[in-house]
Formats: structure tokens, C-alpha cells, sequence
């Protein structure tokens, strides 16, 4: 039932606090200084230019309209499946797919990062889960045979491989600034807008599958991110789709 997937789901996220412990990131403490008001702190920050406000509104985009799936896969997969002996297998068989899907995001992210444009990059994962989304809805609408669990071990994969790789791009957009306290600002502020984005975003999706079902509550979560992500990654995204071997290209601090 759900608890063997919470179970699996934990087993297999275990290794990833302990990479952390074992490769510890040598990043020096910031110096103390003058500290400042967090709005005009906030403002400054965003100042930095449109390529950072971008990657802000994408973290939000992200929060609104992807990252709500993760918590509510088992209301979610129990209300698309019929009341049979396989219903809670697919709550169980989300949750370890997205977490077994994580393992995939280091690849993705070199391939997604690999020109160093961490915005055509952060773009394109949300196009591409927005993509997986419109799948996941198209196909849980059906007869709800075990065919459809097969596709959403699948498309499970891709979710979690997608999602964690394009908030690793988030995150290493603060690399692009060598000072320490900058970076630790601009952290704050995808810290910030991730936590007034995700309540909304889960409440969104918790009232569209009480009012129109789950089907249209993932239908909008992958229009939405598909969307934003196709406006905010503007020039830079149609560039990468146009020529996707391109190599080079705006530099961007590309996570290692």
C-alpha cells in the first residue's frame, strides 16, 4: 500500500544526505558586516539584472504549478484509480518512482547546463515537465487498467529526474558571484519566494481536484509551468530548442 512507497521513498533518499556528509562542500563562512533591511536587501539582490528575476520567477513558476504533484501523489493516484486491489499500488508506485527518478537528475543537469545558460537550462526542464505533466493527465484518463501504471512508472521517472534537476539549476544560478554573501542574498531570495509560492501552489492543486478532479488539476499544473517557462525563457530557450548541440554560449556558472 502507500507505506511500502513511503518506505522506498525514504530508502532511496538516504544516500543523498549522505553524499552531502561525505563530499562536504568547501564553502568559506562570509565575513560579517553591516547589516542591511531584508527589503532593501531583497531589492538589491533582484537588482542584479533580468537574468537572475528570471530565474526567481521560474523558481515561483515551479512551485506553483510542479512541485505540488510531490505531495499530494497518494490523494492524487487514489482519486484517479478505480477502487480496486491496484489503486493503492499506484499512490506507492508514484512516490518511489519520483524519488527513484532523483538519481536521474545529475545527467539531466549536465546536459541541461552543459552551454552554461542556467536560464535556457531552468526553461527547458520546466517545458520539459510541463510535457510530463500534460502525458501523466492524458493518460490517467482511460479505463484505469494496469497498462496505466506502467505509464506512470514512467512518467514518475521523468517527473522526479525533471523537477530535482531543475531546482539544482535554481540553486547554482547563485554561483555566478564569487562573493559569499552574495550568494547566501540570493539564496534567501529563491529560499523566500519558494515559501510563499508552494503553499499557494498545493492549495491550487488541492482545490482544482476537489472541484474538477485530478485529471484537470495536473492538466493545469503542466499548462501553467509549460507556459511561464516558455515566456520567461524567452530568446535563450527558442535558441537552445533551435540548436540543441550548441555548446557555448552566455555564461552561467553550470553546476558541477
Amino acid at each position: 500500500g502507500p507505506a511500502f512507497g513511503l518506505l522506498g521513498a525514504g530508502i532511496l533518499l538516504l544516500s543523498l544526505p549522505l553524499v552531502v556528509l561525505i563530499e562536504r562542500p568547501d564553502v568559506p563562512n562570509p565575513k560579517p558586516g553591516r547589516r542591511e533591511p531584508a527589503l532593501a536587501a531583497m531589492r538589491a539582490t533582484l537588482a542584479h539584472g533580468p537574468r537572475f528575476r528570471r530565474i526567481v520567477l521560474l523558481s515561483g513558476a515551479t512551485a506553483l504549478f510542479l512541485t505540488p504533484l510531490s505531495a499530494l501523489a497518494v490523494p492524487l493516484a487514489l482519486q484517479l484509480r478505480p477502487p480496486d486491489e491496484w489503486q493503492a499500488t499506484g499512490a506507492s508506485l508514484l512516490m518511489a518512482t519520483f524519488a527513484l527518478g532523483r538519481y536521474f537528475a545529475p545527467p539531466l543537469v549536465r546536459r541541461l547546463a552543459r552551454d552554461g545558460d542556467l536560464v535556457a537550462g531552468t526553461a527547458l526542464a520546466g517545458l520539459a515537465s510541463g510535457i510530463v505533466l500534460l502525458a501523466f493527465a492524458a493518460f490517467s484518463v482511460g479505463t484505469g487498467s494496469t497498462r496505466e501504471l506502467l505509464w506512470w512508472a514512467i512518467l514518475g521517472l521523468g517527473y522526479g529526474g525533471l523537477s530535482y534537476g531543475g531546482k539544482s539549476l535554481i540553486t547554482a544560478s547563485t554561483d555566478e558571484h564569487d562573493d559569499p554573501e552574495e550568494k547566501a542574498r540570493m539564496q534567501g531570495v529563491l529560499v523566500l519566494i519558494g515559501a510563499v509560492t508552494a503553499p499557494i501552489g498545493a492549495w491550487l492543486w488541492g482545490w482544482t481536484m476537489d472541484t474538477y478532479g485530478g485529471v484537470a488539476a495536473v492538466a493545469i499544473g503542466g499548462v501553467g509551468v509549460t507556459v511561464l517557462s516558455i515566456i520567461l525563457g524567452g530568446e535563450a530557450l527558442r535558441l537552445r530548442i533551435a540548436h540543441p548541440l550548441r555548446r557555448t554560449g552566455a555564461g552561467g556558472g553550470a553546476p558541477a
